[in-house]
């Protein structure tokens, strides 16, 4: 953490005019238009002692410590040898110099020597070089672009490489400071005094002796030269005013004359000193700021004024930026709650139990608070005819040309006014929590006629337009409108309002209202209500006020954060494109807001007549000039990365930049140079090939990524002021992960071609394993066939020849049983042939020779052809091609389903019926016979059952078995297609 204060009307702080009479506590001579922060070792400073400041042609700052030189970005501190390979790195930097080429120039501190870093090199210069040992506290390049080095030596240039000592007319010893005036001519500060060198000149000439220690040197807008002083501090070149006439002491050290044309003055003792010279026999004003107020340290030892304007002072203990305010913080005030101004030019801020007036709008002519009877205020309005009208909770107060008429609230009129506006009839609206909406018309107070909807709901602001309309912001995000002729009006989100409760409600300067809620901004024109919802691209979230300037642009209050500045441009392209990215500038107490901004239900901001806005904040009043906030072309502030940290090793982030195998994090810092306001400047950044879209990071510099793949990766950074708009087109770095050696395509080519031989391999000795085991199989079914042609078969003969027989026999004495013999005989050859056939093939011939409806048909009728049983088949849906064994094991299955039905059933009809469906093919068998328990038959086992579920289990299938005693047996088997 920092350390922050605002140098803002404090009694403790050191400051007066040197004229007499003046005190600490003279509110004109205070340094309070500058916000101070401060760094120090804790916040990443080494050493905290900074002897010198310089800012590079980047942009960055970079600081002389004891510890060495140290970048700075206004968020982190970068030691040099981080950034460059520097010997000696923590040698002690004592001065720091930028050359128009912009190689930096750095000077040692004992025993001496000089750096020079230019185009990321190094070079060092010491006694070798020309340079004579000494501690370098001077360096600095004169008008006519010469390096120039000062030390216990003397004075030395550096040409063609080399340094030599020059300075004719200089006394022999150490130097303490030179400064260039605006001639070109160049002074220097040595024990002896000051001598002066004409530009064009070689030789230095005394300008002033010294009586005591002189190192500062400066020259004001009018051409003056002042020094520091060790007794009072500072004092204009040939001019010794006696102690007794200074009011003001200091040990003076250094000086530095800014943009401003105010001179600075850094003491050995006494802190940071404000000067703003004065005419000669006039007394030049002084304002201070110590340790006691939040500067780091009170011996000061460097001032530098960056390019934003900052003022940064090094100290004994750390660093300091003041940062001027852009607008003027009022304090001191009490508690303020409201503020309104009367078209005279007066600006009337109301505290928690007072008025205080501000003539003509000057925060200098401040009145003295008049204190409030029946205090606390609880509502103020200030009416077009310039009467102010003040509520507490005992009185209404008019104040009219300077002059107070209290109505007492007793009886019946109102005791808790919360809220007042104009009805232009010379007297007001007001709101009071217990009676509602009242009108008071100059002799009593007179109950309003409210719409039914609305006459509960509370009310939370109220504003007169120049239409002679009355608005009311309701509590439940509606609008009330009292119209001219009498008639209210409600309006909510049907019609657009969709950013309610409104607190803020103003009429511009074109005749647009505009209405404050807490989540967005509404805008009503040509009778139509439009918004722009808060967002993060746009945050106007709890605005509490508008007002609006005479350069078209919109100020808005936002509640605990601060103000924005948007074009009424901007608002109109953002509601007619809702994607548009709204540009905006968003201002805090890094501004020199008073806090933040605030609202306690009166008007919270207001357009005095000489057009400067007044806002209540936190911590008072702040008055803001919108000539000074003039649109002007924003100095680029682009992002830039800095480096990455790779597995903890720092590295610049070089292009094309290749990380060795196995990097697994990766921790990319980047930035943007904004030194007023550095926590103002917002990033997003995309890893482009693995990001998939922005990352907003906030305020955060720093990407993490870990465990990234081995490739080739772009990274992209762009920033923003906070004010909606990106600074395209940002930095981007490209750099490689390189692959793990089992990464590399070689290595993935070499796995595949092993893979692929070992794949090979396995597949030859399946292949193997696979005939071996065919040919025992082709070695098992010879045998079974060998012994069923032996065995089974030799007998099926012999009982197809012993039918035959019989049925020649009985031909002539019984027809019909020769008959039968014979159909026995066909059956046991079918069968001779299909077993023989089965063998080899493992398919039944009927199939083969028929298909499966015909093959199916064929078993049924054979199956009952000598038994009293009827058998019905039936083929339902459009028959379908099946595999081979789904057509082959239907068979079998419904071969075994007939036969236990003709075997067992006893009965008179067997239907068969072959169902194709989309899904599959479903086989059912149904006879009317006896039926039987399937429980009891399962349990005994019954090897034609086992058979048939296990055949359609192997098709994918399912077999269904339903019977009951007496009522026959279902049979039903349902497979896939196959």
């Amino acid at each position: 953490m920092t350390r922050r204060a605002s140098l803002l009307l404090s009694a403790v702080m050191l400051a007066g005019p040197v004229a007499s009479g003046a005190s600490a506590a003279d509110l004109r001579n205070v340094l309070g238009d500058f916000t101070l922060e401060s760094w120090g070792q804790k916040d990443g400073l080494d050493s905290s002692v900074i002897w010198a400041i310089a800012q590079d042609s980047e942009g960055y700052l970079w600081l002389g410590t004891d510890s060495g030189a140290v970048r700075f970005d206004g968020v982190r501190f970068v030691p040099w040898n981080e950034i460059v390979a520097v010997p000696n790195a923590k040698a002690s930097v004592r001065s720091i110099s930028v050359a128009t080429d912009g190689s930096l120039w750095f000077g040692f501190g004992e025993p001496g020597g000089i750096a020079r870093i230019r185009n990321g090199e190094v070079r060092i210069y010491g006694p070798q070089e020309g340079l004579p040992a000494g501690g370098v506290n001077v360096l600095f390049q004169d008008a006519d672009g010469t390096m120039r080095a000062g030390n216990r030596a003397g004075l030395h240039r550096f040409a063609a490489e080399r340094w030599e000592t020059v300075g004719l007319g200089l006394p022999a010893g150490p130097l303490y400071s030179a400064f260039t005036d605006r001639s070109g001519s160049l002074l220097v500060a040595t024990p002896a005094g000051l001598f002066r060198r004409v530009r064009g000149e070689q030789d230095f000439h005394p300008y002033e002796t010294f009586e005591a220690l002189v190192r500062g040197v400066a020259e004001d807008a009018e051409g003056a030269v002042w020094l520091s002083d060790p007794i009072v501090g500072f004092r204009r070149i040939h001019e010794r005013p006696a102690p007794r006439q200074w009011t003001e002491k200091g040990r003076g050290r250094v000086l530095l004359l800014d943009r401003r044309d105010n001179l600075w003055l850094g003491t050995q003792g006494q802190g940071l000193w404000r000067i703003r010279p004065a005419a000669r026999a006039q007394r030049s004003i002084v304002e201070k700021t110590a340790s006691v107020t939040g500067f780091s340290d009170d011996g000061v030892t460097s001032l530098f004024e960056d390019r934003e304007g900052n003022i940064w002072a090094g100290t004994l203990d750390g660093l300091n930026r003041l940062t001027p305010h852009k607008m003027t913080p009022v304090l001191n005030l009490g508690l303020v709650s409201s503020v309104d101004a009367t078209p005279d030019g007066r600006v009337w801020v109301g505290t928690a139990d007072a008025l205080i007036e501000f003539p003509q709008g000057d925060v200098r002519l401040r009145r003295d608070p008049e204190p409030l009877d029946g205090a606390p205020l609880a509502a103020m309005h200030a009416d077009e005819r310039g009467t102010l009208w003040v509520a507490t909770n005992r009185k209404l107060i008019r104040i009219v040309d300077g002059r107070s008429h209290a109505i007492p609230l007793v009886g019946g009129a109102p005791r808790q006014i919360r809220s007042m506006t104009s009805d232009f009839a010379g007297g007001v609206w007001l709101y009071d929590l217990e009676q509602g909406l009242l009108r008071w018309n100059g002799e009593r107070f007179l109950a309003v006629a409210l719409p039914r909807e609305v006459r509960q709901v509370e009310v939370v602001s109220s504003y007169s337009d120049r239409d002679r309309r009355a608005w009311f912001g309701l509590a439940d995000g509606r609008v009330l409108v009292a119209q001219s002729n009498g008639r209210f009006d409600v309006y909510g989100k049907d019609r657009g309002l969709t950013a309610g409760p409104y607190r803020a409600i103003h009429q511009d300067r074109h005749g647009v209202i505009w209405l404050g809620g807490n989540d967005g901004l509404s805008r009503f024109t040509d009778e139509r209500f439009q918004t722009v919802p808060a967002r993060r691209e746009f945050p106007a979230e709890s605005l509490t006020a508008i007002v609006d300037d005479g350069t078209g642009h919109l100020w808005l209050a936002t509640e605990g954060s601060g103000v924005m500045r948007v074009h009424h441009g901007e608002v109109a392209k953002a509601l007619s494109n809702p994607s548009h990215p709204m540009r905006f500038s968003h201002y805090d107490k890094f501004d020199g807001f008073a806090g933040t901004p605030r609202w306690f239900g009166n008007r919270s901001a207001v357009a005095a007549k000489d057009g400067r806005l007044w806002f209540v904040a936190g911590r008072g009043i702040t008055v803001i000039d919108p000539n000074e906030f003039r649109e002007s072309p924003a100095a680029p502030m682009p992002a830039r990365i800095e480096g990455v940290v790779a597995d903890d090793r720092r590295h610049a982030a070089a292009p094309d930049m290749a990380f060795p195998s196995g990097t697994t994090r990766l921790e990319i810092e980047y930035t943007a140079l904004n030194f007023a306001a550095p926590l103002k400047t917002h990033f997003r950044y995309r890893l482009e090939g693995f990001d998939p879209d922005w990352i907003d990071a906030g305020t955060r510099r720093q990407a993490f990524y870990t465990n990234l793949s081995p490739r080739s990766y772009r990274f992209h950074v762009v920033s923003s002021r906070n004010d909606g708009a990106w600074d395209e087109p940002g930095a981007t770095w490209a750099f490689t992960i390189q692959p793990m050696f089992y990464q590399t395509s070689g290595f993935i080519l070499a796995c595949a071609v092993a893979a692929a031989l070992a794949v090979g391999g396995v597949w030859r000795l399946h292949l193997r394993r696979v005939r071996k085991e065919f040919s025992l199989l082709l070695g098992e079914r010879v045998r079974v066939s060998r012994e069923i042609h032996d065995t089974l078969l030799q007998s099926l003969f012999g009982v197809a020849l012993q039918c035959d027989a019989m049925s020649r026999d009985i031909r002539a004495a019984a027809p019909h049983l020769a008959g039968q013999f014979g159909h026995m005989r066909d059956d046991v050859e079918g069968d001779i042939r299909e077993a023989r056939q089965s063998i080899w093939n493992l398919r039944s011939p009927r199939l083969e020779s028929r298909g499966l409806v015909e093959a199916l048909r064929e078993i049924g009728e054979r199956a009952t052809a000598s038994t009293p049983d009827t058998f019905v088949f039936e083929t339902i849906g459009s028959a379908r091609p099946l595999c081979h064994d789904v057509e082959e094991q239907l068979l079998r299955i419904g071969r075994e389903a007939v036969s236990n039905a003709v075997r067992h059933a006893r009965a008179s009809t067997i239907r068969m019926e072959l169902v194709y469906t989309e899904s599959g093919v479903a086989l059912r068998v149904k006879d009317d016979g006896i039926g039987f328990d399937p429980a009891i038959v399962c349990k005994n086992g019954h090897y034609g059952l086992a058979s048939m579920q296990e055949r359609a289990e192997s098709l994918g299938g399912r077999l269904r078995l339903e019977s009951r005693p007496g009522q026959g047996t279902l049979v039903e088997v349902e497979a896939p297609h196959g």
